[in-house]
């Protein structure tokens, strides 16, 4: 999954992140794939999509009380280009 995001979001690849995504699903199914699917969405200029991902994203971090402050920072900063990007 760490692939599929640094493909999306570093180097806006998105048919190598796409790869990356399946190639990790054959290892081991992902608890969450929303944000790489976030990152996905926002390449693709889908920031509705991703906006919806972003929010599914955070809701899994704060359900399993996994939020290190880093990642909570690093999801609402996407959030909030997608909301900038819509309107």
């Amino acid at each position: 999954m760490e692939a599929a995001s640094a493909s999306a979001t570093l180097q806006k690849d998105v048919a190598h992140a796409r790869v990356c995504v399946n190639r990790a699903r054959k290892l081991r199914k992902p608890k969450s794939t929303a944000a790489v699917k976030g990152a996905i969405a926002m390449c693709e200029s889908r920031f509705a999509d991703a906006l919806k991902k972003w929010a599914e994203a955070l809701d899994y971090l704060v359900r399993n009380k996994l939020d290190s402050g880093l990642a909570r920072a690093s999801i609402t900063a996407a959030g909030l280009e997608c909301r900038r990007a819509i309107s």
